[in-house]
């Protein structure tokens, strides 16, 4: 499994999964991806005003919950994401999810 928003590798388990709509709104998911993407040379910051609509629309089409690696869930900490413990699995009635063995949860 790989981070969904740096691309790095989840050995055992993603820190947490969340929502297309938590990606899609969060200015800090946002900086991570970009960031990320352009240090890969996935995206060409000269590229960046053309290709941001496109990129848009694709990210908000993901109908998966993203898997988040430690540093990003620690980056989105830091950004003021305010993770809470919760004590139930995977629903797919809520927006946001977490891997039960970790029980943290992202509270936007």
């Amino acid at each position: 499994m790989i981070c969904d928003i740096c691309n790095a590798v989840i050995v055992t388990k993603p820190a947490c999964l969340l929502g297309t709509k938590e990606v899609v709104t969060s200015k800090a998911c946002w900086k991570l991806y970009l960031k990320s993407s352009l240090r890969d040379r996935v995206l060409a910051i000269q590229d960046l005003p053309d290709s941001l609509p496109w990129l848009v629309g694709q990210i908000a089409c993901s109908d998966t919950p993203w898997a988040l690696c430690e540093k990003c869930t620690a980056s989105l900490v830091q950004d003021g994401f305010s993770f809470v413990p919760i004590q139930r699995n995977y629903s797919p009635e809520v927006t946001h999810y977490v891997d039960p063995q970790n029980s943290w949860s992202l509270k936007c």
